[in-house]
């Protein structure tokens, strides 16, 4: 397969394959040890995503507040084993494939019209973002964002950001 050292490099090659064959525009870059593949909006009522892979984990981004963690390793002070540091052992990619599949189905759902994002802005600024999934004739939230200091009086704005690169995802 590839000679890969950290997860991060696979979670950007694997992202890069996937958008490749579907046929989405994206760039791909790294600083250090970190992998960002980015994915731009194809309309202005759409938004960015942004997978970002590091030795820890995904982080899946949209242009707003709104991101999702997907850690690779689940690290404990109390069981952890001095001998053994997850960032400088040899990778294993089946390690990170749970978190990786769930960033990537994230992904594949923030780029399809059934799912998304509903941003509230008080006095011009953004203190919450949602992430909502259409579910036969209803809109449901799944996750949300939200900043603990943000100014409580202004006026209030909510906006709405859906993307359209794929299709929506057949009944499973």
């Amino acid at each position: 397969m590839w000679e890969l050292t950290f997860p991060q490099e696979w979670v950007a090659r694997l992202a890069s394959l996937l958008l490749d064959d579907a046929g989405i525009a994206h760039t791909c870059d790294e600083r250090g040890n970190i992998a960002r593949v980015v994915i731009p909006k194809v309309r202005d009522s759409g938004f960015d995503v942004t997978i970002e892979a590091a030795t820890y984990g995904v982080i899946v981004r949209t242009g707003s507040l709104f991101h999702a963690h997907f850690p690779f390793f689940t690290y404990s002070a109390f069981d952890a084993d001095p001998d053994s540091d997850p960032e400088v052992d040899s990778f294993d990619p089946y390690t990170s494939r749970e978190p990786a599949e769930q960033a990537f189905g994230l992904v594949r759902d923030l780029l399809s019209p059934t799912v998304r994002i509903r941003e509230r802005r008080v006095a011009g600024v953004l203190y919450h973002a949602a992430l909502e999934v259409h579910q036969g004739d209803r809109w449901r939230r799944r996750r949300s964002v939200t900043l603990l200091r943000y100014p409580y009086w202004g006026k209030r704005d909510e906006r709405l950001w859906t993307n359209t690169h794929l299709g929506p995802r057949l009944a499973e």
